[in-house]
């Protein structure tokens, strides 16, 4: 599943209706008239030119780097501008994000007259409650057919009257409720189905595609926090989680009559009665140690295929927290003393095609390791998320030492040390592997070690293409360029 967040992580789809645009302003048109698209330097061409009265930090861009989109301010409205061209003027618009296909923007805005929409595309949808335009994120399938809104703090509705919940769901144009509490929606690998929890303070229950499922009682040892404005009792920070396997099978980490447990299909694999400390990433219910095994309920994985399911537990082992990883058979085999939240590179386990090769980040507190079968890399202050060539022969991630950044293939260090870093990206054939850093001179893209023209930004990429052809879009100035090299 595709995600793009507009603010907080809590969640959208194709929308219906449609509402004339308002006749554009003179200055607006003369501005659409100095976009270009000429050539730059080598390998390198100028797609538009950013209007001056642009709000820079809300310029977008699609996966592919071809369309881009921005709000443009003047006299107390909002426009929306997608290619040049402009959709839509509002009183007020949140973030503005691209489906995966790149052919349809999403955002939620404020109309003039005080209504609020949903808009992706032409198209737009008013919902029955009040929407804080920068409050939703949107969701998709990977293949773009399908998508979806979360919508926060709907705290009243159309009319200014309180409204029955907080947090709203939209799936492919229908409403799915309104809520007090729930979790980040989870789209099926055939891109048909959306799942997640919902809770009214004492039960939860998972929802799929709009329609109730299994309910549970909320452990008493679960920790609870009451909004005092509200007067709200939240109990989701648990982090109950779910993941969707092959032939869409769902499982989840959620509570049972003896505390939390791991179900796959209706079938429950393992109990445990209480979560564990996770840096933040989520709450406790009780102490380690004191009623035996703590699953850390976030670490709840699956392969990209949906093969397999693996998840993180720790125990008390001779007065020392030790963390395992349990399969759906029993362990894994795979143990380590260091809290594999206590590493940015959350959640700490991935899962291959295979459903069998298990990649970690072990070490101890202060020093970290990514770690996969017999392999294990050299000890960092902190290590980031691993990126797996398509040979499955290599791994690449970032490490942190001394407030410095390298990227790091195996146990060979690439290019420099930055300030900053973008996720790696290997060529179809695995023999090259590029990254955007950021230095003092700006940015990079930075392929086989070697840094690129330096820009004021790396709006999107690198990637390559089937072909092995790396492309990105660089902003230098107003200018915005897409560059390419074979």
């Amino acid at each position: 599943m595709k995600t793009k967040q507009f603010r907080n992580p809590m969640f959208v789809s194709t929308f219906f209706g449609h509402s004339p645009f308002s006749a554009l302003p003179t200055w607006m048109i003369i501005t659409l008239i100095t976009i270009q698209s000429v050539p730059g330097g080598a390998g390198e061409e100028r797609l538009f030119t950013i209007p001056p009265a642009c709000d820079m930090p809300s310029l977008t861009l699609s996966d592919s780097g071809t369309h881009w989109a921005a709000l443009s301010r003047q006299a107390g409205s909002v426009s929306v501008l997608v290619d040049g061209e402009i959709k839509g003027t509002f009183k007020e618009v949140g973030p503005i994000v691209f489906g995966p296909l790149g052919s349809q923007v999403f955002y939620c805005a404020q109309e003039e007259d005080g209504r609020y929409s949903l808009v992706a595309g032409s198209s737009r949808m008013e919902p029955p409650f009040a929407v804080l335009p920068d409050r939703c994120t949107a969701f998709f399938s990977d293949d773009g057919s399908s998508c979806g809104l979360g919508l926060t703090e709907l705290i009243t509705d159309a009319k200014g009257e309180k409204g029955p919940g907080r947090y709203g769901v939209v799936w492919n144009a229908k409403w799915l409720g309104v809520w007090q509490e729930v979790t980040y929606p989870v789209v099926s690998l055939d891109g048909k189905h959306v799942a997640f929890f919902v809770c009214d303070g004492n039960r939860m229950q998972i929802i799929v595609d709009g329609v109730p499922k299994e309910s549970m009682a909320v452990p008493e040892n679960t920790m609870r926090i009451k909004d005092n404005s509200t007067g709200v009792v939240s109990v989701m920070f648990s982090k109950p989680k779910i993941v969707w396997l092959q032939d869409n099978v769902l499982a989840y980490v959620g509570p049972c009559p003896k505390g939390w447990c791991v179900s796959k299909g209706g079938q429950t694999l393992a109990e445990y009665p209480c979560l564990d400390w996770s840096g933040g990433n989520a709450l406790y219910s009780e102490p380690v140690g004191q009623t035996g095994a703590a699953i850390y309920s976030t670490s709840l994985t699956t392969s990209s295929d949906g093969a397999g399911l693996v998840w993180w537990v720790c125990e008390r082992i001779e007065g020392k927290k030790v963390w395992k990883v349990m399969g759906e058979n029993g362990p894994t085999g795979i143990t380590t003393e260091m809290d594999p939240s206590w590493n940015p590179a959350r959640p700490s386990l991935w899962l291959a095609s295979d459903g069998r090769t298990i990649t970690y980040v072990g070490g101890q507190t202060g020093r970290s390791t990514i770690c996969r079968g017999d392999w294990k890399s050299s000890a960092f202050e902190i290590v980031g998320p691993p990126v797996f060539s398509p040979d499955g022969q290599k791994v690449a991630f970032t490490a942190q030492e001394k407030n410095t950044l390298v990227k790091v293939v195996g146990d060979q260090r690439v290019g420099s040390r930055y300030t900053s870093t973008g996720l790696a990206v290997f060529s179809p054939d695995s023999q090259r592997l590029a990254y955007r850093a950021k230095m003092k001179a700006g940015w990079h893209v930075v392929v086989e070690g070697k840094e690129g023209k330096s820009y004021d930004q790396i709006l999107s990429g690198p990637v390559f293409d089937k072909a092995g052809r790396m492309s990105y879009v660089a902003r230098q100035g107003a200018d915005v360029f897409l560059l390419s090299e074979d």
